[in-house]
C-alpha cells in the first residue's frame, strides 16, 4: 500500500520542488534568506498549490486510488506526511551545505 502513496507523491514532488525554488528565490528581495524561505514554502504553499493542481489536472485517475481502497483524505494526508519528511531531509541538507 505504501507504493501507492509514493507513486502519488512522486507526481507532486517535482512540481513542488520547482515551484518552491522559484518562490523562494523571490525571498531575498523580501529580506528572507533562501535557507529559511525554501523549507517553509516547500512544506506549505508549494505542497498546497501542487496538490490542488494535480487534483484538478488528474481528476479521472483518482479512481485508481479508490479501487485500491484509499480515500482522497488519506491519500493527500499521507502525501503531506511524506512531504514533511522530505522537507526535513532537504532542510538538513541545505543547513549542512550553507554551514
Amino acid at each position: 500500500m505504501i507504493k501507492l502513496y509514493v507513486y502519488f507523491y512522486r507526481k507532486i514532488f517535482w512540481i513542488n520542488l520547482i515551484l518552491s525554488v522559484v518562490l523562494a528565490t523571490a525571498g531575498p528581495g523580501l529580506e528572507i534568506p533562501f535557507h529559511v524561505a525554501f523549507p517553509l514554502i516547500f512544506m506549505t504553499a508549494g505542497y498546497g498549490m501542487t496538490a490542488l493542481g494535480v487534483s484538478f489536472m488528474e481528476r479521472r485517475t483518482t479512481y485508481m486510488y479508490y479501487n485500491k481502497g484509499t480515500s482522497s483524505f488519506k491519500l493527500y494526508g499521507t502525501a503531506f506526511g511524506i512531504n514533511v519528511l522530505v522537507t526535513a531531509l532537504l532542510t538538513g541538507g541545505i543547513l549542512i551545505w550553507t554551514w
